[in-house]
């Protein structure tokens, strides 16, 4: 749960000239606007809105609209707090928004929008394997579409870049791990795992990121106290 004096905060970020302009409606967010927006998602089953912060550093917002647990999908998005510059913050709310979407939405496939002159973010976007799939035009503005299916863009990626087959999930015993993340970066558990040989026998790797606890206040806290 969010304090009112979270809330306002927030609202302050979201209505910031540098956040504003690379949202679909840039008009100014009321007070009254927003508060009610944030007691609606109590009720929303298709939209989660979540605020990063570790200690007394708020990272900024991580969001989650049309989430679809049929499909297994849903549209992604985030903006960082533009009043605390941090080294590093969109790469972890990205990771963050990722981690939350696989790993307790239990969903396969994240999308999302992004402006095409929005370099800097496509670029963030790009090195979380999100793949751009065609382009749209909103409000007279181009739009990049793209999406991210987990194991498979990653694969895809993988494939494309060392132009080899599913082998080369093998790793090299005699390089070390640095050398090889790349590789490890982009192996799936199940289907294309990571695997060395030694001495005529096979082992598989499960390879998973490590993620440390973050505090998130979020619409449903009985995932994560605030």
């Amino acid at each position: 749960d969010l304090t009112l004096k979270e809330k306002l905060m927030i609202l302050d970020w979201r209505n910031s000239d540098n956040i504003r302009k690379w949202m679909h409606s840039q008009d100014e967010i009321s007070i009254e606007g927003h508060v009610n927006f944030i007691d609606d998602l109590l009720f929303s089953k298709d939209r989660q809105y979540m605020v990063v912060k570790r200690d007394s550093n708020y990272f900024g917002v991580v969001y989650f609209n049309k989430i679809d647990f049929n499909r297994k999908q849903c549209y992604f998005g985030l903006y960082a707090n533009p009043f605390n510059k941090i080294g590093g913050v969109g790469k972890t709310l990205q990771e963050v928004g990722v981690k939350y979407i696989f790993d307790l939405l239990k969903l396969k496939k994240i999308k999302l929008e992004v402006f095409k002159i929005n370099i800097r973010a496509i670029n963030l976007y790009k090195k979380f394997n999100f793949i751009e799939m065609n382009e749209k035009t909103v409000n007279g503005r181009k739009v990049n579409c793209m999406e991210f299916k987990r194991w498979t863009n990653c694969l895809i990626l993988f494939l494309l870049k060392v132009n080899g087959t599913l082998n080369d999930s093998r790793l090299d015993i005699d390089r070390s791990i640095k050398e090889q993340f790349n590789l490890l970066r982009v192996v799936g558990n199940e289907e294309y795992p990571a695997f060395f040989e030694i001495n005529g026998h096979k082992y598989l790797l499960k390879i998973e990121n490590f993620y440390t606890e973050w505090d998130l206040c979020i619409n449903q806290p009985k995932l994560y106290q605030s």
